[in-house]
């Protein structure tokens, strides 16, 4: 037991280094970048471009993705004997 909650700290840990600290990095990069640019009044505006917003790649890809399953699901689509 002790072993096993031992194992599960040191893979967050590492997951914590690989993923966490560059990410905190870039973001930290990203706000003087900001900064620095535009030379806002609230220093902490850039936080707002961190925001999801709808991109119109992911609504293609969404209907896309609808477009597909529609395809699955209607058999003669999917075995392409529709000519």
């Amino acid at each position: 037991m002790i072993e096993e909650r031992y194992a599960a700290v040191k893979r967050w840990q590492q997951i914590y280094i690989d993923d966490f600290i560059p990410f905190a990095h870039g973001v930290r990069q990203l706000g003087i970048y900001y900064n620095d640019a535009v030379q806002p009044d609230d220093p902490y505006e850039f936080v707002e471009l961190l925001k999801g917003q709808q991109m119109v790649a992911s609504q293609r890809n969404r209907a896309l993705q609808l477009l597909a399953e529609q395809v699955r699901s209607d058999q003669v689509l999917h075995r392409g004997s529709y000519k």
